[in-house]
């Protein structure tokens, strides 16, 4: 079920990958009033967002599942490849309509062949590249940088005002 506007009381926000990126903008996305809850592929960082109050979801599965909205930030293609396209991935568990924002640094490759799975899963998917250093992060000045549909990108404006100081939609999926 589709969502036609993120808002912070109604929104489920569901963040993957908690490393130097990722868990510094599911704090930020907490702070901001986002109802967020997060995974992470080892146990430790998802133990240490949990300390900040933030849920820790089970599985990938259960926090697709239960969010509307899923934001990633992971290492590398291998990782992305795992979270997304594995059994028990985003892929298997997102409802047509959920909103992707994936947000690590991939090939080209990996980013069309998501943006295909998306397609087919009827799941709503934008690529979207961080420009900016951790700190950055932390004070919500990073640019992002947005490949897919203009309908998703405007949608997640809410979401992109909470975690940086500009963003641009640079071309289609």
């Amino acid at each position: 079920m589709p969502i036609a506007t993120l808002d912070k009381p109604n929104t489920r926000v569901g963040f993957i990958g908690l490393g130097l990126m990722g868990s510094r903008l599911t704090r930020r996305l907490d702070s901001f009033g986002w109802h967020v809850r997060a995974w992470n592929r080892s146990p430790k960082p998802a133990e240490e967002i949990n300390k900040w109050g933030i849920t820790v979801a089970p599985s990938i599965a259960n926090l697709v599942a239960n969010s509307d909205v899923i934001l990633s930030s992971l290492a590398n293609d291998e990782a992305v490849r795992s979270v997304y396209l594995d059994e028990g991935g985003v892929f298997s568990a997102a409802e047509p309509g959920t909103v992707i924002l994936e947000m690590s640094t991939i090939s080209p490759e990996i980013s069309r062949d998501l943006h295909q799975k998306a397609r087919a899963a009827g799941v709503n998917f934008l690529d979207v590249a961080v420009s900016g250093s951790t700190p950055a992060v932390e004070a919500g000045t990073v640019t992002l940088l947005a490949g897919g549909d203009k309908e998703t990108f405007e949608q997640c404006v809410p979401i992109f005002e909470s975690i940086a100081r500009q963003w641009f939609l640079i071309g289609a999926g």
